[in-house]
């Protein structure tokens, strides 16, 4: 059985029933938030470049590719035939095949390159997330840029959450990183890092006793404020997730 059937997306979405067909994404919950913030930075990236392909590696469900497919030429390739089928009804403009990512980011969509790739809790789940970023470089045009977000293990209140860290609670995370570590893959495969950012504290309850509703508001704040305004400004080490942006050089020559 494919770990990434139906039944691990159920999971995934912290409780939601999971339904091929029906609206899994609900408008203004949290993660359409999620979504709609991801889309902003890559029409800011393609913006920048003024390119027009973008490529989502795990593409899930198609949601981002769906807000992103009326303006820009859009694919995705993810590792569930589940999650492709979903993405099909979802983001019918999209191009996107069933492949596993390590294997497969060389060779599909042969002869096309792309101006922004997006990795949204992606890289986490590979033995070798070093090759796939610099494939993903080789992907990119001159001037594309790579956006990913992974699990933060340098997060502030790691430690409040025990064995409850969203880093270690899936079982299929297997590359839990350091930021320099990520950072070091990026600059050996060449890119330039343009911003390093994270997404708040969001994962209540971090204190015993105290109803995760509460905490929210408090931990929440800055998370909240980011989302709304689609303004990566929190402080690496202030969050759950580690996000960067970064860029491949211009052939100046």
């Amino acid at each position: 059985m494919n770990k990434y059937d139906q039944s691990y997306y159920r999971g995934e979405e912290d409780g939601e029933a999971v339904r091929k067909g029906s609206d899994l994404v609900h408008r203004f919950d949290s993660h359409w938030w999620s979504n709609r913030f991801y889309s902003r930075l890559c029409r800011s990236a393609l913006g920048r470049s003024g390119g027009a392909r973008l490529l989502e590696l795990g593409s899930a469900h198609g949601y981002i590719l769906q807000s992103l497919s009326a303006r820009f030429e859009t694919y995705g390739l993810d590792l569930s035939e589940y999650a492709v089928g979903v993405c099909h009804d979802i983001s019918p403009r999209s191009e996107v095949v069933v492949t596993d990512i390590e294997s497969g980011i060389e060779n599909a969509f042969e002869g096309k390159s792309f101006d922004c790739i997006l990795a949204k809790y992606v890289l986490e789940h590979l033995a070798d997330p070093g090759a796939v970023i610099q494939a993903c470089h080789r992907r990119l045009n001159d001037g594309g840029t790579l956006i990913f977000s992974v699990p933060n293990t340098s997060s502030l209140l790691r430690k409040c959450k025990g064995g409850d860290w969203i880093g270690t609670r899936d079982t299929t995370h297997v590359s839990l990183l350091r930021p320099e570590e990520w950072y070091a893959h990026l600059t050996s495969a060449g890119f330039l890092i343009r911003k390093a950012f994270s997404d708040g504290f969001w994962d209540v309850p971090y204190l015993k006793g105290i109803p995760a509703v509460l905490q929210l508001p408090v931990f929440g704040c800055l998370s909240m404020i980011e989302i709304l305004t689609c303004i990566p400004f929190i402080p690496v080490r202030w969050g759950e997730n580690l996000i960067v942006i970064a860029q491949k050089a211009r052939d100046t020559a």
